[in-house]
């Protein structure tokens, strides 16, 4: 639209947030004291520069993991936070001050906390959501497609375990050991979760029982037993709380049970766990293809968690890398002016979005890792409903809509007939059919000509003086101002009041410009 000449109030600063959109912009804080707030955290940094986040992690129970995410509006100031805090003490808590890698960076560093899914520790003392995947993959077996393509992945390299395992068991002896490899594949195909703190005995009277396995292990506690009975004996499959556990219940090898002689090993890999990993990995997978099929059929992304400090122009220079942009929507609040913290980018061409997709998804922007989602379908605008209208009514409809795409009649300048004479009726306070049909020497045609030329320099003139630059259609290839709207079309009766009650329901009015002769406004937020 319109755009300010003086001092650029209206022009967009050219070295705005693209070039400070970086991944150095956020940053891991670790080693905090455990009474650590938010509130401490940002005293801490915030004399580096603007914070824009500042998020510290606790478990479920509420207990402070004594790490946090600490984002800043520029990579300098981070950068300098880190070289000034790094090894640095708050309290008596010395802390490691490290840049956050984006989401899915292949530098990034291997989860290993107990508190950190997908970490072995985690798995250990959360088998119950191993247990949860298994439980969702043998529901699945033989219906899904994907449940389909891990069992035929898997089903090889589980025969393949089964075997594995009897040839490591050294199995009492018995006249029978097709039937002993048999209780072994049994006891096997049975489990579920995590294996790593179970281990399978050998040995025991096919009579025996679970509390008598438990009293014969105590004091160590057992959390689980599986019990499979031969025609001469059984095997159990037994689950411990803690590793050390495990150690001491294997020093009980080849140990008597009653008058049996056991013999304890450990399960020699965990078949179980990676099938519930394979069942996640493909999932993600498929969650990615559907993601990049709907992308490619709106070419609209959906994107989440951008910094309140964030503006159009940097999320503008941040998207454009990826191709041409036909439309984007920033929600800004109504109070604050400010981003509310997601937007609607949508390309020219759908692949330009996937790459999009695929670059930026999880990447930081001023110190916020950003979510991206497929966006939905744009909601086609209602059209108008011309049905009952008279053919006259109809065909002024369809002039106007072809008129109304035509460049002139969008110029800063230009004036309807109609327009004109209203104004000049209104001036002269008579009727706009005397004005039109009036008696004279002059014609009626001329005396509109004259009324426009009088009204069109007074509203340039007004224009000029507050400050409008009216040649910038002429230019080539001049960037629209997101501030400012041309109104049009208005009639001599308008109020300013009104119009700014009116406009203001969508934001705040900064200026509001009416020419002497009521034509146009210029609103500016």
């Amino acid at each position: 639209m319109s755009t300010l000449n003086k001092s650029g109030a209206f022009n967009v600063n050219d070295s705005c947030g693209g070039e400070q959109a970086g991944r150095m912009s956020r940053l891991i804080v670790k080693g905090l004291p455990s009474n650590c707030t938010e509130e401490k955290l940002r005293s801490h940094f915030k004399s580096f520069g603007k914070i824009t986040d500042c998020s510290l992690k606790y478990t479920r129970d509420g207990k402070f993991r004594r790490f946090a995410f600490v984002g800043f509006e520029t990579d300098e100031n981070a950068q300098k936070a880190r070289d000034n805090l790094h090894n640095a003490f708050m309290g008596t808590s010395r802390l490691t001050v490290e840049e956050c890698k984006p989401f899915g960076d292949a530098t990034k560093p291997r989860a290993w906390s107990k508190y950190a899914k997908g970490s072995s520790a985690y798995k250990r003392l959360h088998p119950e959501e191993e247990e949860e995947k298994m439980k969702r993959i043998i529901s699945l077996r033989g219906s899904s497609p994907l449940a389909k393509k891990i069992r035929k992945e898997s089903d090889k390299e589980f025969y393949d375990f089964i075997e594995v395992q009897k040839s490591a068991l050294p199995i009492a002896s018995s006249s029978n050991d097709e039937s002993n490899n048999n209780l072994i594949e049994e006891l096997l195909t049975g489990v579920s979760g995590d294996t790593s703190l179970s281990l399978i005995i050998c040995g025991f009277p096919k009579t025996v029982k679970a509390k008598g396995i438990k009293d014969w292990f105590s004091p160590i506690k057992l959390k689980g037993i599986k019990i499979v009975r031969g025609s001469a004996e059984a095997i159990a499959f037994a689950t411990f709380f803690k590793e050390s556990d495990v150690k001491k219940a294997l020093k009980r090898n080849e140990q008597f049970f009653g008058g049996s002689k056991l013999e304890i090993t450990k399960v020699l890999s965990n078949r179980v766990s990676k099938d519930v990993e394979d069942y996640v990995h493909m999932t993600r997978e498929a969650e990615v293809e559907a993601s990049v099929a709907k992308i490619l059929e709106t070419g609209r992304l959906f994107v989440r968690n951008l910094p309140y400090v964030c503006s159009d122009e940097d999320l503008r220079y941040l998207f454009k890398k990826y191709g041409e942009i036909s439309d984007l929507q920033m929600i800004v609040s109504k109070k604050t002016g400010l981003c509310k913290g997601f937007a609607i980018v949508t390309y020219v061409f759908p692949e330009s979005a996937v790459a999009a997709f695929s670059a930026l998804d999880g990447s930081i922007l001023k110190g916020r890792m950003l979510h991206i989602l497929p966006g939905e379908e744009k909601r086609e605008m209602e059209q108008i409903d011309i049905t009952g209208k008279s053919a006259f009514q109809k065909t002024k409809v369809a002039k106007l809509k072809k008129e109304a795409g035509k460049s002139h009649s969008w110029n800063t300048l230009f004036l309807g007939a109609n327009a004109v004479a209203e104004t000049l009726a209104e001036k002269l306070d008579v009727e706009k059919s005397d004005l039109l049909l009036g008696q004279g020497e002059i014609s009626a045609g001329v005396r509109m000509a004259l009324a426009e030329t009088r009204l069109v320099s007074e509203t340039r003139e007004y224009l000029l003086a507050n400050g409008i630059c009216l040649d910038v259609f002429s230019r080539p290839a001049t960037k629209r101002s997101n501030t400012v709207i041309i109104i049009k079309n208005l009639t001599t009766k308008v109020d300013t009041e009104e119009l700014k009650r009116m406009f203001a329901r969508h934001g705040p009015v900064k200026q509001l410009l009416m020419p002497p002769g009521k034509l146009k406004v210029v609103k500016i937020r």
